[in-house]
């Protein structure tokens, strides 16, 4: 996995547990520091942040075509093996590490434009 690769399938685990525990309402665990507050601004202001920044990345994820994004959601969202999620998609396993591997840097291009990686 090229770093490239590495820096998006991070990216897509901290949004998905971001987006967990906005939905669960659960925000101020996307805090590691709430206990000691953040210098320069309020926790409240860095939540806001966070909600934000988790907003920009689902904006980012449909900025890349349908079949690619389905693929990387069922890897790294729905915890699928790449073989499945291939399998799921009606696609041969090479086919879908083919496309996965396509997926996460189409990503990454995606989030690096938009300075979210």
């Amino acid at each position: 996995m090229s770093l490239d690769e590495s820096l998006a399938v991070n990216a897509l685990r901290r949004w998905n547990r971001n987006r967990k525990l906005i939905q669960s309402g659960k925000v101020s665990r996307l805090d590691p520091d709430r206990q000691r507050g953040r210098p320069g601004g309020s926790t409240a202001n860095y939540h806001e942040a966070r909600i934000v920044a988790v907003i920009d990345f689902e904006l980012s994820l449909e900025a890349i075509p349908p079949d690619l994004r389905q693929m990387l959601l069922l890897v790294h969202r729905d915890g699928y093996s790449a073989e499945a999620a291939a399998k799921m998609m009606g696609w041969s396993t090479r086919k879908g590490s083919y496309v996965l591997v396509d997926a996460r840097l189409r990503l990454a291009s995606v989030l690096d434009r938009k300075g979210l990686l």
